[in-house]
C-alpha cells in the first residue's frame, strides 16, 4: 500500500510536467530519437525514465555516462530523474551543461496532438525555466533515501558501513575514540577529494547491521560469563571491525579521478546530497568536498586554457586580479556560486564581458550574514562601467558601476 501510494504522487509530479511539456510521450518519443548515435544503455535509460522507474533511469544514466561523458540524451534523462526525486539543485547543474553544449539533437515532448519536436537544448531551457520557480518551493532538509533509491552501487554499500559504524556507536559497542578512528580512516569512501584514500574494499557489500550488533552484544556477554576469555573477545571483535571500516590497511584505494568539466562537478553535488540524506556526512564536510571540487574544475580550466596559451605563443603568466573601474553583478551564498553565475553570465553576454575577468570578493553583513560578491574588470573608466550596466541592465541583469580592489 505504502508503495501504491508513493507511486501515485510520483505519478501526479509526472503528470504535471507532462502538461507543461516537460516530460516525454513514450509512445510517440522513439520516432524522433530514432536518429541519435547512442549506447544500448543510453536507449534503456530513456525507456525505464518513459516508464517512470527513476531509479532503473538513473542507474542507466550513468552507466552511460561513463561510457560517454557528452551524452546528450543520459544527461537529459539524469536530469529528470533529479527533477522528479527532490533534488533540484544536481537537476539544475545537469540542465546548465546540456544549454551549455546546446545540442541539437531532437526529441518529442507532450501528449497527443500537442507533441511537437524540439531541440535537447531547448528541453534543457524549459527545465531550467521551471526549476527556477520550483526550487523554493522545494524542502530544505533532506529525506533519508530508501533502500530501493540506494541501490546496489558502491556507495550503497560504503553509505550502510558508516551507517553500522554510527549505530555500534549509538547502541554503546564502540567507544567514541574507535568510532572517530575508523571513519576517519576511511572516510575518503565519502569524500574522495577532501580526505585521504580508503581502505581497498569498503565498496564491497557490507555486512548487516542486525548481524554485528548481535555478534557484538553476544561477545560481550559470553565475555561477562567468563565463557571465553578477554583475548578471544578483543580478537573477534577486531575482526569484526576490520572487516566493517579498517582502521590499517596495507593497500589504499585509487585516487579520485581528476575533475576537468561541469558534468563531473553535477555528479559530485548529487553523490554529496545522497550522502548528506542518508546523514553519513556533516553539513560542514559537504560544504567543504564541494569547495575542492569547485576548486580542482577550476584549476582544471586554468591549466587548459594555459596550455592554449602556450600553443599560440602567448604568455603563460596568468591574469593579475583586475583593480579599477569596474562592474558590481549580484551577490551570493558561496564563492562556488558566484563563478558559476560568472560563467553563464560571460557566455550569456559576450560583447559586454567576454574581456573581462571576475573578481568574487567576501563580504560579511550584520543582517544577511557572509555573502559573495561577484564583481568584473576592470574597464577604462566609470563612464564605461556605467554604460555597460545600463545595457546589462537591459536584459535584466543586475550591474552598478564599482571599483575593483577599494576597500
Amino acid at each position: 500500500m505504502a508503495l501504491a501510494k508513493r507511486w501515485a504522487a510520483t505519478t501526479l509530479l509526472v503528470l504535471s510536467l507532462s502538461a507543461c511539456g516537460a516530460m516525454y510521450n513514450s509512445d510517440n518519443f522513439w520516432d524522433a530519437a530514432g536518429n541519435w548515435d547512442s549506447t544500448k544503455s543510453s536507449e534503456a535509460a530513456m525507456a525505464a525514465l518513459s516508464k517512470g522507474d527513476f531509479n532503473r533511469a538513473e542507474e542507466l544514466g550513468n552507466e552511460t555516462i561513463r561510457r560517454n561523458p557528452k551524452d546528450p540524451y543520459a544527461i537529459l534523462t539524469l536530469g529528470v530523474v533529479y527533477e522528479n526525486t527532490a533534488r533540484p539543485e544536481l537537476a539544475r547543474q545537469y540542465f546548465e551543461v546540456l544549454a551549455s553544449m546546446n545540442p541539437q539533437a531532437t526529441a518529442m515532448v507532450g501528449v497527443g496532438p500537442t507533441a511537437e519536436r524540439r531541440t535537447i537544448a531547448d528541453i534543457a531551457a524549459q527545465h531550467l525555466t521551471l526549476l527556477g520557480g520550483k526550487g523554493k518551493a522545494m524542502r530544505s532538509e533532506p529525506t533519508a533515501p530508501s533502500s530501493a533509491d540506494l541501490g546496489m552501487s558502491d556507495d550503497a554499500n560504503v553509505i550502510i558501513r558508516f551507517q553500522t559504524l554510527q549505530r555500534l556507536l549509538d547502541e554503546g559497542l564502540i567507544t567514541r575514540d574507535e568510532y572517530n578512528e575508523r571513519r576517519g580512516a576511511n572516510l575518503g569512501a565519502l569524500l574522495p577529494y577532501s580526505a585521504p584514500s580508503p581502505a581497498t574494499g569498503v565498496g564491497r557489500p557490507a555486512p548487516g547491521s542486525e548481524q554485528l550488533v548481535m555478534r557484538l552484544r553476544y561477545l560481550a556477554l559470553a565475555y561477562e560469563e567468563k565463557s571465553i576469555t578477554a583475548r578471544e573477545q578483543v580478537a573477534e571483535r577486531g575482526v569484526i571491525l576490520d572487516a566493517l571500516l579498517p582502521t590499517r590497511s596495507a593497500k589504499r584505494a585509487d585516487p579520485p579521478p581528476p575533475v576537468t568539466d561541469q558534468l563531473q562537478v553535477a555528479a559530485s553535488v548529487g553523490r554529496l546530497e545522497k550522502l548528506r540524506a542518508a546523514n553519513v556526512i556533516t553539513v560542514t564536510e559537504l560544504n567543504r568536498e564541494k569547495a575542492v571540487v569547485f576548486q580542482k574544475l577550476q584549476a582544471s580550466v586554468a591549466a587548459t586554457e594555459a596550455a592554449a596559451r602556450v600553443a599560440a605563443g602567448m604568455a603563460m603568466a596568468p591574469p593579475a586580479t583586475p583593480t579599477g573601474p569596474g562592474l558590481r553583478l549580484s551577490s551570493y551564498g558561496s564563492e562556488s556560486q558566484a563563478m558559476r553565475a560568472w560563467a553563464a553570465l560571460q557566455k550569456a553576454h559576450p560583447s559586454q564581458l567576454g574581456g573581462l575577468q571576475p573578481l568574487v570578493t567576501r563580504v560579511s553583513l550584520r543582517r544577511r550574514g557572509v555573502i559573495y560578491r561577484l564583481n568584473a574588470g576592470p574597464v577604462t573608466d566609470r563612464s564605461a562601467a556605467a554604460a555597460l550596466c545600463r545595457s546589462l541592465r537591459r536584459s535584466r541583469v543586475a550591474c552598478e558601476p564599482t571599483v575593483l580592489g577599494a576597500r
